[in-house]
């Protein structure tokens, strides 16, 4: 049957147009519900690759699996069916009281147009979540739209063209199977007789009433799962995109169902205004005759500790045996923005949305600026993203930061690097100088030149898209080894440059990696999914003038780095007035150490790790390994021993704040 208006001859004028809009309706409002049926299969069909995801232990896990994938898709599809079927019934209302064919028509186009975009963009989300919490596990959020919308974030990525030529394709791919589904339920009449058998009036409603009975059944047992702390049905419920949690502790009481109140602790997270530092900062007086040390910062994108080693990186390997190794450091985060926050202000990640609000710097930047230092900043990906221009640089002018837009990572750090050395070689000797550089070398997908391969077996054509990890990762990572072997290279020309031109007696050198970078070692592969050692552990070395060299092995943090050098640069005030952290050359030690991500804070000590997420919505998520992130059997001891510990985490989290 042609979908275009009907004809009645038998009909005439006004009686006639209000037949011909209600047949009309009546084949559209079909229409619309098998592009439902058919849409809705194959967003079942779509979630169920999240399988692969899923950790199957425990008796209960497959059944509230199955009940999961075949009724959660109403969460993303049932609040536009609902919509679009309102309207429909208004045409429906129109067509038996006016009768426009032609404007039911219209709005029926409409209806469908909207009914087949959305679940074009439903069936892309679900793709793009996948292939995200694949790679790196974590679903879509605050943070992928931040690096989608901010300037440079897409950048950072560093996806090369066969990347995305194969994503190209697969939006298409989508975009043509909903177009089909359209097209087979307008124009393909054996499909419209079957789904017309199947799929119409009473079934209708009893398939609809099914998939809510299974919807609650999956939320039930999630609820009851969560008071018992089932963690494998909480596992498998968190793999999947935007899961809302279904729980009633106050219910489950009543009803004899007690949690463990010593299985969790509650994290608090609120908006700040911030109260930074605590006391304003006083300072040694300078001797005569003399002027501040020189700083020169050098931040590693993805640097792992076990980089730092005499194959890999001769250069700064050589470079830490002189200087201060700190061996047993961890990041403030397991992403750039969090690990760089806390290693300029020395503060805890979740402090990072307050001051990006407020567009407050650092009082480590604060006291560069006072003291007149010259200042060279650059980076090998953007300022503005993450947003540097606004927190740890945003008191710096605009024209003392550097960045370039064209090249791999490896060709802007050795054009960075040269104008570092220009910046040095043309200061003005009278004053002290701050110099920043934020190398991109190691960073995904790993690019280097062919002067500085040492693995020889590596991946020539790193496709984000079709890369499979168990098959591919060793080779992987003979390109980060690779990157890395390269990044030795131009390190050492700026240490050299310094030791040559007898610099180093007078300059603090700061060298570390924003966090670390996981290799399937422990089943992820990046950074920012989890707190694994292996995504948050980058070396740090701190060359310190006139100081003895020496290997130390306490627990240091990126917090105690702020501390360290506002120390050394003459900063009286104790590390407390303006920081989390500890001056990493005093006789103070941490017990714990705190690091966040976009959501969750991890607390870890010499024997736990415990990942707590900001939102309560979110307890049920929280979990405890070994420090070593192997499983913990039983979190009840580590709730009961470390409440002291985490009730001062709390009191941390809003201490410069009210």
């Amino acid at each position: 049957m042609n979908p275009s208006i009907p004809h009645d001859r038998e009909l005439s004028g006004a009686e006639g147009m209000r037949a011909a809009a209600k047949g009309l309706a009546q084949r559209y409002e079909s229409a619309l519900w098998f592009n439902f049926a058919l849409s809705y299969l194959a967003v079942v069909v779509n979630l169920s690759f999240y399988s692969s995801e899923i950790i199957w232990s425990g008796a209960f896990t497959p059944v509230f699996a199955v009940l999961m994938f075949l009724s959660y898709p109403l969460v993303y599809v049932l609040p536009m069916q609902i919509v679009v079927m309102a309207l429909q019934k208004c045409v429906n209302l129109y067509a038996r009281r006016i009768g426009n064919p032609r404007v039911v028509l219209g709005c029926e186009a409409v209806l469908l147009a909207s009914s087949v975009g959305y679940f074009i963009c439903i069936q892309l989300m679900l793709f793009s979540d996948r292939f995200v919490y694949h790679m790196y596990s974590f679903h879509l959020n605050g943070f992928v739209w931040n690096l989608v919308t901010t300037p440079g974030g897409i950048e950072s990525m560093g996806a090369g063209t066969s990347t995305i030529l194969t994503v190209t394709l697969i939006v298409i791919a989508f975009i043509l199977l909903q177009l089909g589904i359209f097209w087979m339920v307008l124009r393909v009449e054996r499909v419209r007789a079957v789904l017309q058998r199947w799929f119409t009036g009473r079934r209708r409603w009893a398939m609809m009433g099914v998939l809510v009975f299974l919807f609650a059944a999956q939320s039930v047992s999630y609820g009851v799962s969560s008071l018992r702390n089932n963690s494998s049905v909480l596992t498998a419920a968190a793999t999947i995109p935007f899961y809302l949690p279904f729980t009633f502790r106050k219910t489950g009481r009543s009803l004899g169902l007690r949690p463990d109140d010593e299985s969790s602790f509650r994290l608090n997270s609120k908006s700040l205004r911030l109260t930074y530092p605590l006391k304003p900062l006083e300072f040694a007086p300078q001797a005569p005759g003399t002027q501040p040390l020189n700083v020169l910062w050098l931040a590693c994108e993805s640097w792992r500790y076990d980089m730092l080693n005499q194959e890999v990186m001769p250069e700064v390997y050589a470079f830490a045996k002189k200087s201060q190794w700190f061996q047993n450091h961890y990041s403030g985060g397991n992403g750039t923005r969090m690990g760089m926050f806390s290693m300029f202000y020395g503060l805890y990640g979740s402090y990072w949305f307050p001051f990006l609000a407020e567009r407050k710097g650092p009082v480590l930047m604060d006291r560069i600026l006072e003291q007149k230092y010259q200042i060279d900043l650059h980076t090998s990906a953007e300022f503005t993203y993450p947003e540097f221009d606004k927190t740890l640089f945003a008191q710096v002018p605009k024209d003392r930061m550097t960045t370039i837009k064209e090249g791999f990572g490896w060709e802007k750090d050795r054009h960075h690097v040269g104008k570092i050395i220009d910046f040095i070689d043309k200061r003005d000797p009278s004053r002290p100088f701050f110099a920043f550089e934020f190398f991109e070398s190691p960073h995904a997908p790993y690019h280097f030149p062919d002067e500085t391969v040492i693995r020889t077996d590596y991946l020539k054509d790193f496709n984000y898209a079709t890369a499979k990890l168990d098959r591919d990762m060793p080779l992987i990572k003979n390109r980060y080894i690779n990157s890395c072997h390269h990044l030795d290279q131009q390190v050492a020309r700026l240490l050299n440059h310094l030791r040559d031109n007898k610099l180093l007696d007078s300059t603090i050198v700061v060298l570390t990696g924003d966090h670390g970078e996981e290799f399937m070692e422990k089943g992820h592969w990046g950074h920012g999914g989890q707190f694994v050692d292996e995504q948050i552990r980058p070396p740090l070395v701190l060359w310190v003038p006139g100081r003895a060299p020496a290997e130390h092995t306490f627990l240091s943090s990126h917090l105690d780095i702020a501390p360290t050098v506002l120390t050394l640069l003459g900063v009286k005030n104790p590390p407390e007035d303006y920081s989390l952290g500890h001056d990493l050359l005093g006789s103070q030690r941490r017990e714990f150490t705190v690091l966040a991500d976009w959501s969750r804070l991890c607390y870890m000590d010499g024997e736990y790790k415990a990942v707590l997420p900001f939102n309560s919505w979110e307890m049920s998520q929280q979990f405890v390994t070994q420090r070593d992130d192997s499983p913990l059997a039983d979190t009840t001891t580590f709730y009961k021993t470390r409440r002291p510990a985490l009730n001062i985490l709390m009191k941390q989290m809003a201490k410069f704040g009210k």
